[in-house]
C-alpha cells in the first residue's frame, strides 16, 4: 500500500506546508528567508511523494536506473 501511503502523505502535507511556513508574512528577512527554505523542502517532498502515488510497482524507477549511466563503467547497462 505505498501508494496510499504517500497520497496521504502528501494531502497531509499541503495544509502544512502552506499554514506552516507563510514567508510570504514575514517582515523580518531572516525569518522569511528561513521559512522560504521550508517551504520550498515541503514542495520538493511533496513532488517526491506525488511520483511515488504515480509510479505502478516501482516502473519508472526501474526504467530511470536502466537508462541511468553505470558511475564505474560510465555506460548504460
Amino acid at each position: 500500500m505505498p501508494r496510499i501511503a504517500a497520497a496521504v502523505l502528501a494531502g497531509s502535507l499541503l495544509p502544512t506546508t502552506f499554514g506552516g511556513h507563510p514567508f510570504w508574512q514575514e517582515s523580518d528577512k531572516v525569518e522569511r528567508v528561513n521559512q522560504r527554505t521550508h517551504f520550498v523542502k515541503n514542495l520538493s517532498i511533496l513532488g517526491g511523494l506525488l511520483i511515488a502515488v504515480g509510479d505502478t510497482a516501482g516502473r519508472r524507477a526501474q526504467r530511470t536506473a536502466d537508462r541511468t549511466p553505470d558511475p564505474v563503467r560510465g555506460r548504460i547497462q
